[in-house]
C-alpha cells in the first residue's frame, strides 16, 4: 500500500469543504455523525446540497442516532423533507431499553465520491464547527469504499466485533463494534502510550483507568481537556466534572471553547511519532456503555506534528 497524503481540515473550515466536495459529488454521498441538527446556516446549504445531489441522481445517505431526537423534536419534520428529496435516512446504535445512553453510535463519517472525511469527532451541526474539533481528509477511492464497508458494517441494532482494517502504508482505521466493556481503540491507546518517551493528550474528557495510570507514569508533554468553563450546557458542565475532576491537577487548558478533538500522540524511544486520533473520548464510561467508535492509528510523521501543533496552540 501506498502512503495517501491527508489533510487535517478544521472543525470551523469542514462546512465549506464538504459543501464543495457534495456539490462535486456524482455517484455517492454518505454523511454520518452521532449527533444532527438542522438549525444555522452552514447546516441548511448543506442540506440543501444533499437534496440537490439526489436530485440528479447521486445515492445520498444519512446516518446518524437516535440521540438526536432527544434535544431536537422537530427533527422528524427535517427527516420527512430529506426522504421527500430522496435522501437515504438512517439510524444507527444499539441501545437497550431502559438505558437511553447506552449502546449509542459515537462515529463520524462523511463521504462524497472518493473523497472521505475520517479521524475526527465532528458531528453534523452548526455548534460542532464552533469547537476544537477537525476531520482528516483523504482522497482515495480505495479508503473511501474502506471506510463505507465499516458505516454499513456497524449499520445494526446488536453489538459487532471490534476490529482493524488497514488504508495506507501509515494509517489504519480502528472500529469499536459496540461490545460492552471491549474497545480496541483504548488498547491500542494504552499500547502506544506505555514506554513512550513524550505524549500529547487532547480530548473532550480527562483519560481513566490504565490509560490514566500511563500518562501520569509517562513525561506528558501537553494535557488538555474541558473543565465547567467550557461547557456549553448544564449537562456538560455536570459531565466535565463528573468525569474530570480525578485528573484536573495535570490538565492544561483553561479555555471558553469546548474541545471536542479526541486524540494522543505518542513519541516513541525512537522518536517515531504514533498518532490516534478518532472519535473515541479515551474514558472508559463510554466503553462500558457499548458505544461504537472509529479512530485512525498513524505513523504518518508530518500529520503527528501537526497534532503536536495543534495541542500546543490550545495551551
Amino acid at each position: 500500500m501506498n502512503t495517501i497524503a491527508t489533510q487535517l481540515v478544521p472543525a470551523a473550515m469542514l462546512p465549506k469543504q464538504l459543501l464543495h466536495d457534495m456539490r462535486a459529488a456524482q455517484h455517492r454521498i454518505l454523511l454520518q455523525a452521532m449527533e444532527f441538527h438542522s438549525e444555522g446556516s452552514s447546516m441548511q446549504a448543506l442540506l440543501q446540497a444533499a437534496c440537490a445531489a439526489a436530485a440528479r441522481g447521486v445515492r445520498v445517505c444519512l446516518v446518524c442516532d437516535p440521540h438526536s431526537y432527544l434535544n431536537q423534536p422537530t427533527i422528524g419534520t427535517v427527516v420527512r423533507r430529506l426522504q421527500r428529496a430522496g435522501v437515504v435516512v438512517r439510524w444507527c446504535g444499539h441501545g437497550w431499553w431502559g438505558w437511553p445512553v447506552a449502546g449509542r453510535s459515537h462515529v463520524k463519517i462523511y463521504c462524497c465520491d472518493d473523497t472521505v472525511y475520517l479521524g475526527g469527532g465532528v458531528n453534523f451541526s452548526q455548534a460542532s464547527f464552533t469547537n476544537h474539533d477537525f476531520m482528516l481528509r483523504y482522497t482515495s477511492a480505495e479508503i473511501a469504499d474502506i471506510a463505507l464497508s465499516a458505516a454499513h458494517n456497524l449499520y445494526s441494532w446488536w453489538a459487532r466485533p471490534d476490529y482493524a482494517v488497514a488504508l495506507s502504508a501509515s494509517d489504519t482505521l480502528l472500529a469499536d463494534g459496540g461490545k460492552r466493556g471491549q474497545s480496541i481503540i483504548l488498547e491500542q491507546a494504552c499500547a502506544i502510550v506505555r514506554g513512550a518517551k513524550r505524549v500529547w493528550y487532547v480530548s473532550q474528557f480527562a483519560p481513566s483507568g490504565q490509560l490514566a495510570r500511563l500518562i501520569r507514569q509517562s513525561k506528558a508533554e501537553i494535557i488538555a481537556f474541558n473543565t465547567a468553563r467550557a461547557a456549553g450546557s448544564l449537562l456538560d458542565a455536570i459531565g466535565y466534572r463528573a468525569l474530570n475532576h480525578h485528573f484536573q491537577a495535570y490538565n492544561q487548558y483553561q479555555g471558553d471553547r469546548k474541545i471536542h478533538a479526541k486524540y494522543i500522540v505518542a513519541e516513541q524511544a525512537d522518536g517515531q511519532l504514533i498518532s490516534l486520533t478518532g472519535s473515541h473520548n479515551f474514558n472508559a464510561t463510554g466503553v462500558q456503555f457499548g458505544t461504537q467508535e472509529t479512530a485512525i492509528l498513524t505513523y504518518d510523521q508530518s500529520l503527528g506534528r501537526q497534532l503536536i501543533s495543534y495541542a500546543q496552540q490550545l495551551v
